[in-house]
């Protein structure tokens, strides 16, 4: 049977973390690259004299629009990690909370 492990836990939300800086950035660069290159091979079939203009436009673009669409994912992998957060924290009073009471249980205060 599988145990508590905070460790696990914690690598998961340090894990989650990086894994959404990561996602933003892949993105971006991403949303550069293709935005650059769509830009530039539609370019060349209209105006080709507008190749290099067409292609720092569409790399301007194309990086914001990616790295937005990137956001709410990342967003949503902060959230797990801030849940498993806030579960931890849980576990922590309610172990904490559960030692005092069975120390009172068993040893109760004498009434005198």
């Amino acid at each position: 049977m599988l145990q508590y492990d905070p460790a696990t836990l914690t690598r998961t939300v340090e894990q989650l973390n990086a894994e959404a800086r990561v996602l933003e950035r892949t993105y971006a660069l991403m949303g550069v690259f293709f935005g650059c290159l769509g830009a530039a091979v539609t370019a060349r079939l209209v105006a080709p004299e507008l190749l290099l203009a067409a292609a720092l436009i569409g790399a301007l673009m194309g990086g914001p629009l990616a790295y937005s669409m990137a956001r709410s994912r990342a967003f949503t992998m902060r959230v797990q990690a801030q849940t498993l957060l806030v579960q931890m924290q849980i576990e922590r009073n309610t172990r904490g909370g559960m030692d005092d009471a069975l120390k009172l249980y068993e040893h109760p205060r004498s009434t005198g």
